[in-house]
C-alpha cells in the first residue's frame, strides 16, 4: 500500500476541522444574522442597557440605550406611564436588573443583534436581541436567561 502524501494528509485534516465545526454548529444553536460587540455596558434595567456598539470598518455608535426586542421583563419603577407596575412587580423588576449586572459581571462579553424590522422603539431606543458569549464557548441568549429567571412581564 502507498503512503499518503503531505497534501493527501492536509486536506483529510482539513475536511476532518470543518466536519467538527459543522458538527458542533448542529450541537448549538448560533445566533444566525449580524451580531456586534457592546463595550461599556452599563444595565438601566432587566431589559435595557447603554453601550458602546462596535460595528465594521472601526465605526462605534457611542453612548446609546439598547432596549431587547425579544423580550420584556418586569419594570423596576413606575417611570413607563403606558402599562401598569404594582410594588410586586417594580420587587421584581429589580431582581431582574440585579440579576443582569450580576450575569455580566461573569460574562462580560455581550453582543447584539439588530431586529428585521424597526430599529427604534417610542422612546428613541436602539432595539436588538442580546448573546453572551461565555467563557465555555457558548452562546446564551439573554430572553432565555431572563425567562428562566422568572424576570419577565
Amino acid at each position: 500500500m502507498p503512503r499518503p502524501t503531505s497534501k493527501f494528509i492536509a486536506r483529510t485534516l482539513a475536511l476532518a476541522a470543518v466536519f467538527c465545526l459543522i458538527r458542533a454548529a448542529a450541537a448549538q444553536e448560533i445566533p444566525a444574522g449580524a451580531l456586534f460587540p457592546l463595550t461599556d455596558v452599563a444595565v438601566l434595567d432587566g431589559d435595557t442597557i447603554r453601550a458602546d456598539v462596535r460595528l465594521p470598518y472601526s465605526i462605534t455608535l457611542e453612548d446609546r440605550e439598547i432596549r431587547a426586542a425579544d423580550y420584556d421583563a418586569a419594570e423596576s419603577s413606575r417611570r413607563r406611564k403606558t402599562v401598569k407596575v404594582t410594588d410586586e412587580e417594580i420587587v421584581r423588576g429589580k431582581a431582574a436588573t440585579a440579576a443582569l449586572k450580576e450575569l455580566l459581571a461573569r460574562e462580560p462579553r455581550l453582543f447584539v443583534q439588530p431586529p428585521t424590522g424597526k430599529g427604534q422603539d417610542v422612546y428613541g431606543r436602539l432595539l436588538g436581541t442580546f448573546y453572551v458569549w461565555r467563557r465555555d464557548g457558548t452562546w446564551l441568549p439573554l430572553a432565555d436567561f431572563m425567562r428562566q429567571g422568572g424576570f419577565l412581564r
